[in-house]
């Protein structure tokens, strides 16, 4: 994991924002192959953190980009995918929002943008936000 060293903690229901890293995580793990690498960044922006999980795995076909956080759109490795959308809305629970970026064949990288005052007006009631930082 690389964390910038100007990181400024923000204020989020770390069980959730954990449970969107872990699938990202794992859906990295999956993508690459022996000798391949997954990467966790933290940066921080003016007014956000941004998390991304990065593979050197084989990438998402540029047709299926845009759909990759819906739910239900069949994967290539299986079943109605269900674990991206969760994502999403975890993060947009915080008043955060994700992305992605990949060139297929050469990997794909998932960005997670988290606002540093994810409190009062723009999160959900129902997160357990970590007290003590300022929004």
């Amino acid at each position: 994991m690389t964390c910038a060293p100007d990181l400024r903690p923000i204020r989020a229901d770390a069980r959730r924002i954990g449970q969107a890293l872990d699938h990202l995580l794992e859906n990295a793990a999956r993508a690459v192959s022996e000798g391949g690498a997954v990467t966790l960044t933290a940066e921080a922006g003016p007014a956000e953190v941004r998390l991304t999980v990065a593979d050197t795995g084989r990438g998402i076909p540029y047709h299926l980009q845009a759909h990759v956080f819906d739910r239900f759109v069949r994967r290539e490795r299986g079943g109605p995918g269900v674990g991206l959308a969760l994502v999403k809305a975890l993060i947009e629970l915080h008043g955060g929002w994700a992305e992605v970026e990949s060139e297929p064949g050469k990997g794909a990288a998932f960005i997670l943008h988290l606002p540093l005052g994810a409190a009062l007006t723009a999160a959900a009631p129902e997160l357990q936000l970590e007290d003590g930082v300022s929004p």
